[in-house]
Formats: structure tokens, sequence, C-alpha cells
């Protein structure tokens, strides 16, 4: 029958946003530390401090494969945002990884940055870049511990155009580089 391996839970809080910004009145440049939901994808959860884009809710009632698996949930680190006028958003930080929150995977900083342009009020454009080392610690099986040099690249572009009021056409893509998967050489790509 084999034997039973009896393994203690270790559970951790895990809040979804929990983050200061810092504004001045008068200048186009916000700073943000925390822990928020990620600026990738189509499906974004969009915190747009000087709206360009309109209402950032989301556009779908079921997410894609794409927002689950190949994008980040969450971020932890800081970030800038700088909107020199409404239709440009520039974003830069660093953070501590895909979905890392009280404990860090590999003790190394990702880099994340997004430009997104609004060259009308039905349109908007928005890439975003996530680049740094993914590689979890030893969980799960035979998994070694983590890797701080092998970095993951993350580029994903969303394009949206309104129709009508009620018609919106959205196009988004990712483009995911592994460098490093267990049992994958020559690392991976979504």
């Amino acid at each position: 029958m084999g034997s039973l391996i009896r393994r203690r839970a270790v559970y951790q809080g895990d809040l979804l946003q929990t983050y200061v910004d810092v504004t001045l009145p008068g200048v186009p440049v916000r700073i943000r530390a925390g822990k928020w939901i990620e600026l990738a994808g189509f499906e974004q959860f969009s915190t747009n401090i000087y709206r360009a884009f309109g209402d950032p809710s989301r556009a779908l009632y079921s997410y894609s494969y794409q927002f689950l698996y190949a994008e980040p949930n969450t971020q932890t680190g800081v970030l800038v945002t700088y909107a020199p006028d409404p239709r440009w958003i520039f974003d830069a930080g660093f953070t501590r990884g895909w979905n890392q929150s009280v404990k860090d995977a590999n003790g190394a900083l990702d880099f994340l940055g997004r430009v997104a342009f609004a060259p009308s009020d039905k349109t908007s454009i928005i890439f975003v870049i996530n680049e740094g080392p993914e590689y979890p610690t030893g969980v799960g099986h035979n998994l070694p511990k983590g890797d701080a040099h092998h970095w993951w690249t993350a580029l994903d572009l969303v394009v949206t155009q309104k129709i009508t009021e009620k018609l919106s056409l959205g196009l988004g893509g990712d483009y995911v580089y592994a460098s490093q998967i267990p049992g994958l050489t020559g690392g991976g790509k979504q």
C-alpha cells in the first residue's frame, strides 16, 4: 500500500490589494507602494488615475486562459506613474515577482513597465513588460530551490476600440518566454 506521509500545511494571509498612493497637486506623478492587481491583459483591472481610458471595469463575464495562466494576478512592490497628458501614461517600477506577497519565491526583484496611449476617446493601446526571475523555490515534486538568474520575459499588448456606446472590440496578446522550466530544455514560450 505504500507509506502515508503527513505534512503540515502552511497558511499565510494574502490580501488581494493593499497599497499606498502618494500624489502632489498639480504634479502628474503617482507613487504606489504595496500590492496591486496586475497591469497586463485585456481583462486587466486597470487603475487609471487620469481616466484616459474611461471605465476600468472588466469587459468580459468569464476569464480567458491567457488571464489565468500567462499573466500575473497580483504584484507587490513600488510603481511610479507619470501622465504628462490624458493621452499618455507611463509606469515603471520594481516588484517581488508574479503573485508574490509576504514571502518571495527567490529574493530577486522584477522590472515592471507599461505605456498606455489613447489617441482618441474611443481607442486605447497598452503595452506592458514584466522582466525578472520567476522560477519558484522548491515547491512541488522534484523542483529545485528558487533561481534568481534565469529571467523570464512577459510582453503584453492590448488594443481596444469603442464602436458604439454599447459595443467595444478588443485585441490582446501575450508573449511569455521562460528560460528555465523543469523538464523542458531550452526554456518555454506561451
